[in-house]
């Protein structure tokens, strides 16, 4: 079935899933500190339907100069309503078009979208904040995060998701494993401020 919130006017935002309600409270106590703050940047990785990146453009990034870059294969991938199918970016751009200026998208495995010339740690502006909520899988959660780390700015925050994800057999392909292994060798670089079904880590050197 599926579900809306508030409505802009005539634009009426459409899921069919909510994975992001529960973390709710860890954002709001950890990203209240950009609430409404210019020149604001984040990255997310792995988008979906929007539904996160929608509760970001209302409660965070809510100056005019804030901006989200959200990346994502905007496929299927297995993932479908009972019963009924869709356009994944077609419903990701409906969910955000109110803030169409203040959000780019970027199509793509994400481990591929990360080297591309737009995010060269040489001319890429670093961001804030970084979420990675892309792929279940423990190689490609370790890949996303040594390429986001290259973009994240000291001071600025590292949000995993699914870190109590134990959808795999084999323990080793879990998110969990790529998320210690990554903060193992990075913790001279971090400070870990979270541990739940999320990780935050806030960089706090070069």
């Amino acid at each position: 079935m599926e579900t809306t919130n508030q409505v802009y006017g005539q634009h009426q935002p459409v899921f069919g899933a909510d994975w992001f309600s529960p973390v709710i409270p860890v954002w709001e106590e950890f990203l209240g500190r950009y609430r409404g703050q210019p020149e604001v940047r984040m990255l997310e990785v792995g988008s979906y339907e929007g539904r996160s990146a929608l509760w970001l453009m209302e409660n965070i990034l809510t100056h005019e100069t804030a901006r989200l870059d959200c990346i994502d294969v905007f496929k299927e991938d297995g993932l479908k309503e009972a019963g009924s199918s869709f356009d994944i970016l077609e419903r990701f751009r409906h969910n955000l078009a109110p803030y169409a200026a203040k959000v780019a998208w970027h199509q793509g495995r994400s481990q591929a979208v990360l080297r591309r010339g737009e995010f060269s740690p040489e001319t890429c502006k670093k961001y804030d904040v970084i979420y990675i909520d892309g792929s279940h899988e423990a190689r490609d959660v370790l890949e996303d995060a040594v390429l986001a780390y290259r973009l994240l700015k000291v001071g600025g925050l590292l949000i995993f998701d699914d870190f109590e994800y134990v959808g795999w057999v084999e323990g080793f392909r879990n998110p969990k494993t790529a998320i210690l292994s990554f903060f193992g060798v990075y913790k001279q670089q971090f400070k870990l401020l979270h541990k739940s079904r999320q990780f935050v880590l806030e960089r706090i050197r070069e």
